[in-house]
C-alpha cells in the first residue's frame, strides 16, 4: 500500500520530461506499482487507479521526439496501457473496442 501511495505523491508527477526518467518512471510504474495495484485493487479497480499515471506518463513523453529505439515510450505506447488508441487510423479506433480491451473507469 505504501508504493501506491507513494506513486501519487506530487514528488513523482514533477519528474522531468527527458527520456531517461521517462524511462525510469515507466519501469517503476510497469514493473512495481502496476503489479501492486492489480493486486491490492482487483483488475477493474486497479485499472482505474493506474489510469491517471500512464496518462501522466503519456502527457510527459508527448514533448519527446520520436524514436523506434524507444518507442515503448512514445506517448500512444503509454496511453494503450489504459487503452485509449489516441487519434489514429480507423483500425487503431476499432482495437481499442475489442473484447477484451480495458473499458473505461
Amino acid at each position: 500500500m505504501a508504493l501506491l501511495l507513494e506513486a501519487i505523491t506530487p514528488q513523482t508527477v514533477q519528474r522531468s520530461r527527458e527520456m531517461a526518467h521517462l524511462a525510469e518512471d515507466r519501469r517503476n510504474l510497469a514493473d512495481h506499482i502496476t503489479p501492486a495495484a492489480l493486486l491490492l485493487l482487483g483488475k477493474a479497480a486497479g485499472r482505474c487507479w493506474l489510469a491517471p499515471l500512464w496518462n501522466e506518463l503519456a502527457q510527459r513523453a508527448a514533448a519527446l521526439p520520436f524514436s523506434p529505439a524507444t518507442a515503448h515510450l512514445h506517448a500512444a505506447a503509454l496511453r494503450r496501457q489504459v487503452g485509449h488508441a489516441g487519434p489514429g487510423s480507423k483500425k487503431t479506433r476499432k482495437a481499442a473496442a475489442w473484447p477484451g480491451s480495458r473499458p473505461g473507469c
